[in-house]
């Protein structure tokens, strides 16, 4: 699940790279047109997916408790900290005065990918 979802984003944020007229763009196709950070969706759903395959073999409540703190931290540091704040602030400044990058925004779910969801202020939650 997760790993697939990082990996699916990050080949096609890779190959949408790799096509003329891509320089200076925002990437709206593929994961990318349902969630604004699909990638970083990816990586947190993996470390949830590590964590609740390894919990049950964990000998006690108060182990897998603590055990819970790895992919809590990932995503507070992914989704407030490390990963989505610098990347929103970069587009911000640099297309957030262009209509078509504020109604992709707007469209857009910063995390999760969701068809059928749609944006609006429901994008900039989750």
């Amino acid at each position: 699940g997760g790993l697939a979802l990082e990996a699916v984003a990050d080949a096609q944020k890779a190959a949408w790279r790799g096509r003329a007229g891509s320089a200076g763009r925002w990437i709206d196709e593929g994961l990318w047109s349902l969630s604004r950070h699909p990638n970083y969706c990816g990586e947190m759903m993996l470390w949830c997916g590590i964590y609740l395959l390894c919990a049950p073999g964990l000998p006690s409540t108060s182990l897998r408790l603590a055990a819970a703190a790895s992919p809590l931290t990932v995503f507070l540091l992914l989704r407030f900290l490390s990963g989505v704040p610098p990347l929103e602030a970069a587009a911000e400044a640099r297309w957030g005065g262009l209509q078509e990058y504020r109604e992709y925004k707007e469209r857009t779910r910063l995390l999760l990918p969701l068809p059928g969801w749609g944006g609006g202020q429901q994008a900039h939650r989750s």
